[in-house]
Order: C-alpha cells, then sequence, then structure tokens
C-alpha cells in the first residue's frame, strides 16, 4: 500500500509522458529563445586571457567554473576554441533547451544564446533521462525499481489469495503475450 502510494505521481508521470513522446502532436515549434551580453571586466579579461592578441590563451577551467557558478548550469557538454577568430563557445544542455555562451577576444562582453522548450518538450526529456543530471538518472532508476517491487507484491499477494488466483494468473499471461506477439505480429523488424 505504501510503496504503490508513494509511486502514484512517478508511475503518473511516466505514462503520461510516454503517451506525449508516442504522439507528437504538442506544439514545441513555439520555443522560448533569449540573447544577451554581459561586460567583462578588466580584471576578468586579464585573469582569463581574453585579450586580443598573438597568444590568445583563454583560461577555460576558470571561465567554466565562473559559468557554472554564475548561472548555476551544469558542466558544458561541449566547448570550441578558435584561436585564429579569436572565439570561444560553451554549450550547455538541459531538459527541453540549451545556451550558447561566446567570448569574442574583440569585444569586452561575451554573449549568452538560450532558448527553452514548452512545458511538454521539457517533460519528454525528463522522461528520457536527456540533459537532466545524475539525481534525475537516480530517480528514474529509483522508481523503475519500486514499480518493480510494487508489480512483484501485487503477484505475491495474488498467489496468496485462491479466490484471485486464476483470474491473477490469466491476467499475468495476457498482459506478458499482449505485446509480444503484437511486437511478433505488427513491429517491422530488420
Amino acid at each position: 500500500m505504501y510503496v504503490s502510494t508513494a509511486l502514484f505521481t512517478l508511475m503518473v508521470f511516466f505514462c503520461l509522458t510516454g503517451i506525449f513522446l508516442n504522439h507528437l502532436w504538442y506544439d514545441d515549434e513555439h520555443r522560448g529563445k533569449e540573447a544577451f551580453e554581459v561586460q567583462v571586466t578588466e580584471q576578468q579579461q586579464k585573469q582569463w586571457r581574453l585579450i586580443e592578441n598573438d597568444e590568445w590563451a583563454p583560461q577555460v577551467t576558470d571561465i567554466t567554473t565562473y559559468l557554472r557558478h554564475s548561472y548555476r548550469w551544469p558542466y558544458p557538454s561541449s566547448i570550441d576554441q578558435d584561436s585564429e577568430l579569436g572565439e570561444l563557445i560553451f554549450e550547455f544542455k538541459f531538459p527541453g533547451g540549451f545556451a550558447h555562451v561566446m567570448f569574442d577576444s574583440s569585444k569586452s562582453s561575451y554573449k549568452i544564446e538560450k532558448e527553452s522548450g514548452s512545458a511538454v518538450g521539457i517533460l519528454n526529456d525528463l522522461h528520457k533521462g536527456r540533459h537532466s543530471g545524475t539525481a534525475w538518472f537516480l530517480l528514474i532508476d529509483l522508481s523503475a525499481l519500486l514499480i518493480t517491487l510494487f508489480g512483484i507484491t501485487g503477484m505475491i499477494l495474488i498467489f496468496q489469495g485462491r479466490r484471485y488466483r486464476i483470474g491473477g494468473i490469466v491476467s499475468a499471461v495476457f498482459g506478458l503475450l499482449t505485446p509480444v506477439m503484437i511486437y511478433l505480429v505488427f513491429v517491422p523488424r530488420v
């Protein structure tokens, strides 16, 4: 009883987002876009070695630490550096969106471009565990284990009561064979 009540929200979440993923009827075209520039102080330019010269060598680790702490972002998914153009670009990915941060050696600022999807797009990425971090991955694993435990305890309860045993076995066999038969008959394979 307590496992089922604890899992109720997670089961509803994964069921609904499974439907959303299976039917892409929601509007994810109107993504929230934002772009702005942030000034860099002279001290930061010197500390990060962003001053335009022949030996442009930005301190990527220091800049990454600054961006992570300033915006509460995860580690960047990619960092591109072009010494000839004097550009340093960080890409951060999030459920339903991303952010690009570009440093240009000719400017005393950096540009941030952010894009976020709809609420359903964010929920879908959370369902898949995309760009959601370690804590969310652990929540997915824990909920899967608890839902499995919930199913197993349900089967144990059915076998303890004679009245429901035959119906429970028939229901379990039907629940097992239905997806197998649909896969074998209707799902294309290589």
